[in-house]
């Protein structure tokens, strides 16, 4: 019974924890924190969606160069399907809010971030 919810309630922890430390920390341009935020969410989802959720946080990488800050890493945490489909819509909510605040070559990395998002959720 503990191990099932530890199982459940860990990657919600740890994405609450992770949002906290982003909130902690000083804070930057809200698009910039959007993409952070959003980064962090798909890097808790669960890693079966045939590539896709990982080319996103590729995508999302490329647009915080492109805006001179750096992104990397990946949680291995298991967590049912629902979560992890949840976690990716809320990145991808994320996502088009950063978008609606950027231009030009970001903007276009952000727009296939969604996209790939689009294309995970689709996979079953």
């Amino acid at each position: 019974m503990i191990r099932s919810l530890f199982r459940f309630y860990a990657p919600v922890t740890i994405l609450a924890l992770a949002l906290m430390t982003t909130s902690l920390q000083a804070q930057p341009a809200p698009t910039i924190d959007l993409l952070r935020q959003a980064y962090g969410t798909l890097a808790v989802a669960n890693h079966n969606y045939d590539g896709h959720r990982v080319r996103a946080m590729q995508e999302i990488e490329i647009a915080a160069r492109s805006l001179r800050m750096g992104l990397r890493g990946d949680a291995w945490v298991r967590q049912p399907q629902l979560v992890s489909d949840e976690q990716l819509r809320i990145a991808r909510g994320m996502l088009a809010q950063a978008g609606a605040g950027l231009r030009g070559s970001a903007r276009r990395h952000v727009d296939r971030a969604i996209s790939q998002i689009n294309i995970a959720l689709r996979i079953q």
